[in-house]
């Protein structure tokens, strides 16, 4: 498969990441032996109607200083300048300190998640590692955060992508690769056994309490990628494809009828159940059109689950092209709203042409791969720099870090530019 591609276009997207690179490098915050490094940004938690408040990110790969560290060792590799190694090994060891020292994460999730705990940072270390081929040495502390890991695994932890066990599944398999520790395969069939257990059934349909999958409480299971059903389907059909265990293929179809319940099809997108009470009766409103909910994180699944899912190939593909239509109906218009619109990798721009790129990888459609370049195209040319970049919190306003702000865009150009070397953490493929 190829892309009609001009220099021009490929020089313009590499200029515009070596230029984000240098100002995300430019605002590291250095300790006193200059060693480790850390950015400051506005919390994730400050609303549009609270006052703003800045801090130091943490140390996780969402929105702290392990996700730059990966986007930072991308550019690194793709453009061999050590100004940005220098800076992503600062960023990677503070993570890792900070991680051992403290145990800090957000209240929901474990060291067992991929976003934001402890496995997170091992990915980032394992690929910055890669990049380096193998001169950045760092066992000791990778043995002490696994071992941090795998006591999580009997520690009650969220089921759903960001938290918990459906993020740490396809983590763990392919960090099981990669380290060659086959022993990771083990933690994620006992992840996938755990998501089994305690989906609840109801004729073909499953589904998880809300409490259960994602630590808070809605009135009812959620749809979508990040906290609801198509992630979790995703991670039990990758560990099907492993192992052949069929409880883990019909818990994902379960799950994936489930789901279903909830499509609108006015909108061809799928009802969000985060905003509706319990108890007041009030209809759901249809979800945003994201890789964290909506119709855009369920392409991404589904096309994904096409692959693993032989038997239902043509159902999964059927809703994939659904979903699709309307994640690229939503692409171009942020693209005409460009560059006063949200451009992170979890719910903006970047994201969904991530999310377009990746599908027309899978289905090796070339238009779909143009799509998403010209979408990261009208960002490298109507966008005045990092500071300029607006981000995924409420207010826009701009944050460097992979799935917030400036470091996820830097991230999706460099997977533009270096396919397919450099791994999605939208959807990262065990096998890829």
């Amino acid at each position: 498969m190829t892309v009609p591609e001009t220099r021009d276009a490929e020089a313009s997207r590499l200029l515009f990441a070596r230029d984000l690179g240098r100002a995300i490098c430019a605002s590291a915050v250095w300790d006193d032996e200059n060693r480790l490094c850390n950015w400051m940004g506005r919390s994730p938690q400050t609303t549009i109607s609270s006052s703003v408040r800045v801090t130091a990110l943490g140390a996780d790969l969402y929105s702290g200083s392990a996700g730059l560290a990966l986007a930072l060792g991308a550019l690194y590799a793709e453009t061999g300048d050590d100004e940005f190694l220098r800076v992503a090994t600062g960023a990677l060891l503070r993570s890792v300190a900070y991680s051992q020292v403290s145990q800090r994460r957000t209240p929901r999730a474990s060291s067992l998640s991929f976003f934001a705990g402890e496995l997170g940072i091992i990915f980032c270390a394992a690929q910055i590692i890669l990049y380096t081929r193998g001169r950045l040495q760092l066992q000791t502390q990778l043995d002490n955060l696994l071992s941090e890991v795998e006591r999580n695994l009997l520690v009650a932890h969220p089921l759903d992508v960001v938290g918990g066990s459906a993020g740490a599944v396809p983590a763990l398999l392919f960090l099981s690769t990669r380290l060659n520790r086959p022993e990771l395969r083990d933690w994620a069939v006992r992840c996938g056994d755990q998501l089994c257990s305690l989906a609840i059934w109801d004729g073909a349909q499953c589904a998880w309490e809300p409490v259960v999958a994602t630590g808070l409480s809605f009135a009812g299971p959620l749809a979508g990628f990040a906290h609801g059903a198509s992630g979790i389907s995703v991670a039990l059909l990758e560990l099907y494809a492993l192992t052949g265990y069929k409880l883990f293929r019909d818990t994902a179809r379960g799950s994936f009828n489930y789901e279903q319940t909830l499509f609108n099809e006015k909108e061809s997108n799928w009802s969000d159940l985060r905003f509706v009470s319990s108890n007041s009766g009030n209809s759901p409103t249809v979800s945003p059109i994201a890789w964290c909910h909506g119709a855009a994180g369920i392409a991404l699944a589904r096309a994904r689950a096409m692959e693993l899912d032989l038997d239902q190939g043509s159902e999964h593909d059927r809703i994939a092209r659904v979903a699709l239509d309307t994640t690229k109906d939503a692409l171009a218009s942020l693209i005409q709203q460009c560059p006063s619109v949200d451009t992170s990798l979890c719910h903006g721009l970047s994201g969904l042409s991530e999310i377009i790129f990746t599908v027309g990888t899978i289905y090796e459609d070339s238009e779909l791969i143009q799509i998403a370049m010209n979408a990261a195209d009208s960002i490298v040319a109507q966008v005045a720099g990092a500071a300029a970049l607006r981000s995924g919190l409420p207010d826009m306003a701009a944050h460097p870090s992979l799935m917030l702000g400036s470091a996820g865009v830097l991230h999706h150009l460099l997977r533009l530019i270096s396919r397919p070397s450099i791994s999605s953490v939208l959807l990262l493929s065990p096998s890829k």
